[in-house]
């Protein structure tokens, strides 16, 4: 029984276990995976990009009509960081390997 277990265990490691075969199921598991991640995610950095522009024009506006500068103008300015690391963010998903 042992010589049995032992040819089954062998094939095992040959065959099923091929570590090219291993690799190449991990590859495309990750893949689709990420591809829906990905897809996902970037759709809700997009909404946040349109949400950030919307947010902008309003304080570019309200800076044009004489507002408190020096709040709006702060407030301007975090939103242009916003706005900065959500298309940086973008930019990463787009270039990751699929």
């Amino acid at each position: 029984m042992v010589d049995a277990n032992d040819i089954v265990i062998e094939a095992l490691l040959d065959e099923v276990l091929d570590i090219d075969i291993v690799n190449e199921s991990v590859d495309e598991a990750l893949r689709l995976l990420q591809g829906d991640d990905q897809s996902d995610r970037l759709r809700a950095i997009e909404k946040q990009i349109a949400k950030v522009e919307q947010e902008r024009a309003r304080l570019v506006t309200a800076i044009a009509t004489g507002g408190q500068l020096e709040a709006l103008l702060e407030a301007l300015r975090a939103r242009e960081h916003q706005r900065a690391t959500f298309e940086a963010e973008v930019r990463r998903c787009v270039q990751r390997p699929a």
